[in-house]
Order: structure tokens, then sequence, then C-alpha cells
């Protein structure tokens, strides 16, 4: 698997733990429905934002280090070109 394919997958698998936390919060605020399982609504649906704040967090920095390997990777391309190898 390649660098960029395993990038993508942990953006995706992030970007999923964004979607359900997201949906967590919705049940918790317009819905009595599973709430009966949780004593402390208010610290249930904190937790559910400290999940959409750490994985946008993560994913900033899988972009980051995507960017900074792109530019590398740019840069040693244009060495090699330059020097006249491909």
């Amino acid at each position: 698997m390649s660098m960029i394919n395993k990038l993508t997958s942990l953006r995706m698998k992030l970007e999923g733990d964004i979607a359900m936390a997201r949906s967590n919060i919705d049940v918790f605020m317009t819905s009595a429905v599973g709430v009966g399982e949780h004593g402390d609504v208010m610290t249930t649906i904190e937790e559910q934002f400290a999940v959409i704040a750490n994985a946008r967090d993560k994913l900033t920095e899988v972009n980051n280090y995507q960017n900074r390997h792109t530019d590398v990777d740019d840069l040693s391309k244009s060495h090699a070109r330059e020097h006249g190898n491909k």
C-alpha cells in the first residue's frame, strides 16, 4: 500500500469518526432515545465534541505530513532532472 493510499485511508477513518460523533451529538440534542444510558448528558456531549476536535487535529497533521512529504519529493525530482536523472 502506497503512502498516499495509507494517508487516504487514515483521512477517511478520521472523517468517519467526526461523522459518528456529530450523529451522536444530534441524538443527544434532539431525542430522549439513548439518554437514559447516560446520566450526565452534558459530559457525554462534551466527550463527542472532544472526539471531533481530536480527529480534526489529526487530519490537520496528516495534511501537513503529506504536504511536507510532497514538497521533499518534488525537490528530489527537480534535483534529479537538473542532474540528468529521471
